[in-house]
């Protein structure tokens, strides 16, 4: 379920714990899409409590950056052509500081002990949303003014949906927007 964390480099062994090194273990479970039956998500659940206490309760949330969902839907429907956009693994496109890393840890009790952390921001982390919104947001300040318009205004969450008078004025906006968000590794 969870090679391709590592084949994609989203995990990594962890390295052993220094000495009054602090940690923390993430259970994690598969969700699927009935669409999609070949397709899972994996969710960290930093919920999870030991002793009483889970991740979550200690990291800080962030501010909520996103956008309504009914203002973007709203602005979806004013043109005559529609796109959708998607950013595919948004949580995984930004890492985590190494120091972090340790925070983010996961073994499979099935196999010899080898212990991995993530490299990578999770979902199931409350934090992990803002940090991706943050970032997206960031990887367009210096685009064009529409390109900038499109990601900070026309997106929920991951997903991008806008309209326009025109297929070519359509096209032409998400090929510009794939370049920008590719220069960025979304």
């Amino acid at each position: 379920m969870k090679e391709h964390f590592f084949q994609n480099t989203h995990a990594e062994e962890a390295p052993p714990l220094k000495e009054n090194e602090e940690r923390w273990y993430l259970p994690s479970f598969g969700v699927y899409h009935p669409r999609k039956p070949g397709n899972i998500c994996v969710v960290f659940d930093s919920s999870a409590q030991h002793g009483g206490v889970s991740l979550n309760d200690v990291l800080l949330t962030g501010p909520d950056l996103k956008n309504t969902l009914l203002g973007v839907l709203i602005r979806f429907r004013e043109e005559a052509v529609a796109i959708t956009a998607d950013i595919q693994q948004m949580y995984h496109c930004f890492l985590v500081r190494e120091e972090d890393r340790n925070f983010l840890r996961d073994n499979n009790p099935s196999k010899d002990i080898v212990e991995y952390r993530m490299r990578v921001h999770v979902f199931g982390n409350c934090p992990s949303l803002a940090v991706a919104i943050y970032c997206l947001r960031q990887s367009v300040l210096d685009a064009d003014p529409d390109v900038k318009q499109f990601v900070n205004h026309n997106f929920y969450v991951d997903d991008g949906l806008k309209s326009f008078p025109t297929v070519e004025a359509a096209a032409d906006l998400l090929k510009r927007t794939q370049e920008v968000l590719l220069d960025s590794n979304l």
